[in-house]
């Protein structure tokens, strides 16, 4: 007996339980949900040994929002720490990334949040320039798109691959020149004014110290000695420290995010929100309206997307009872660091009174980094020169092991946005295309080849 045959059986034998909702807010709400999870628990027990694709899962923020939860779905572990253990986070990726972000996670008492770390951008460009906090500061945020595109990143230019935002890029130099001063409200009430003055290859080289010129520090840390993607810079440590989450899919957090407001009109209304932010290069896909139990790889659809939210926040809603209400007929498809495809439907969300978040996992199908889901199409794909040179000709090599009629490549940005495509034939065998990279491309893109068949990417680096 198989898995899904097993799996039907549970459902079959839960029956009526799983018909009994009622709607809350447009969304379906499981009645007697506890009771339905110790009988589904008890079938799957029943059953014994013959299922092992399905677990049920917590992962917290704490009592009142107090924590973070980063986890790995190869290990199925999460490693949680205090809000308050780092401040910034620094992109490690490569030679040619420089996103910088903060810390935007809080706690709330009563439903108001607890301190938080605030970050303001200014006009000056030098930290002398800045003796008091001035109302003219204005306030900034992440950008959840990506980890690239930090608070610190978020006024660069896309026109202009040179700009990072805090800094551009010299070519006669190979370094990333601060050009902005920042202030940032510590937790504790104090204010820091803050400067990235370079990264020089490798070497990020910090600046900062109160308002008034005292307690000056310089850090100087190497991008090299963090393999995980991400550095994390605490104000408190005056230094990089191993928070201890190594290598994560996914973290669960409150973060700060532009909020429909019905009182603002059109506007949005930035507010801590309690969810789930992809890891540096992971990849999901949010599936609505769907049967949960019937999702494989085959027809998992084409639209991966590497932008931090794309599970979010809204998986859930509050009902204005004291509860909140998963959202049915919803799934999201992460693409994992272990080269499997993992299947998330949300259970519960207990709020701020644990902060647990229970969902369902399950192992959807394998993908590996040369044939992606068109495995046994693709023999070999090749791309040189990677890093390519500003503006020049990247060649890309596909080896098939079968003829395709019509193939696209598409080119997006380190924000998910496509800024170049083109059709092509595809041949068994051996398969050679130029691309030239156009003038707005980032440091770094993603070069994906589509077909019905599924998605294959490759990430390309610009070499400035």
């Amino acid at each position: 007996m198989d898995d899904l045959t097993i799996s039907r059986q549970i459902n079959w034998m839960l029956g009526g339980l799983t018909e009994r909702v009622s709607t809350i807010q447009g969304y379906p709400r499981r009645k007697n949900r506890n009771m339905q999870r110790i009988l589904l628990l008890s079938a799957i027990l029943f059953v014994g040994s013959f299922v092992k694709a399905q677990e049920f899962i917590q992962v917290s923020v704490g009592e009142g929002y107090t924590s973070q939860t980063y986890y790995s779905l190869a290990t199925q572990a999460g490693v949680t720490i205090s809000n308050d253990t780092w401040d910034l986070a620094f992109t490690t990726f490569g030679l040619q990334d420089a996103g910088i972000s903060i810390n935007e996670a809080s706690g709330s008492i009563f439903g108001m949040p607890t301190p938080e770390l605030e970050l303001y951008a200014t006009t000056a460009s030098s930290l002398a320039e800045i003796t008091a906090f001035d109302s003219s500061f204005v306030r900034i945020y992440n950008d959840e798109s990506s980890w690239l595109s930090g608070a610190f990143n978020n006024d660069r230019s896309l026109m202009n691959p040179f700009d990072y935002g805090w800094g551009a890029y010299n070519p006669m130099t190979r370094t990333v020149e601060g050009a902005k001063v920042y202030v940032i409200k510590l937790r504790d009430g104090s204010y820091k004014k803050f400067m990235i003055s370079s990264l020089l290859l490798t070497t990020y080289n910090l600046s900062y110290a109160n308002l008034d010129g005292t307690d000056s520090q310089t850090v100087s840390f190497d991008k090299n000695a963090f393999t995980d993607g991400l550095a994390y810079f605490s104000f408190a440590e005056n230094n990089t420290l191993d928070i201890g989450v190594g290598a994560f899919d996914f973290v669960f957090t409150r973060y700060i995010t532009p909020v429909y407001d019905p009182t603002l009109g059109p506007d949005t209304l930035e507010y801590p929100v309690t969810g789930i932010l992809l890891g540096p290069g992971i990849e999901a896909v949010k599936l609505t309206g769907v049967d949960t139990d019937e999702i494989y790889l085959e027809n998992l659809p084409n639209t991966f997307s590497t932008n931090l939210d794309v599970i979010g926040y809204d998986w859930k809603s509050f009902d204005f009872e004291g509860a909140y209400v998963v959202a049915d007929s919803t799934a999201y498809v992460i693409k994992a660091t272990d080269g499997q495809f993992y299947k998330l439907v949300f259970i519960d969300f207990e709020g701020s009174s644990t902060g647990v978040a229970t969902f369902e996992l399950s192992r959807v199908g394998t993908f590996s980094s040369t044939s992606d889901r068109l495995k046994g199409v693709f023999n070999e794909l090749s791309v040189y020169p990677n890093p390519v040179p500003a503006q020049g000709r990247l060649s890309v090599q596909l080896d098939l092991q079968e003829s395709l009629d019509r193939i696209q490549l598409k080119l997006y940005n380190e924000l998910g946005q496509e800024i170049w495509h083109q059709w092509e034939s595809a041949q068994k065998g051996e398969n050679l295309y130029q691309i030239t990279l156009p003038a707005h491309a980032t440091p770094m893109n993603i070069l994906s080849i589509q077909h019905d068949k599924g998605v294959l990417s490759q990430a390309i680096w610009l070499n400035k």
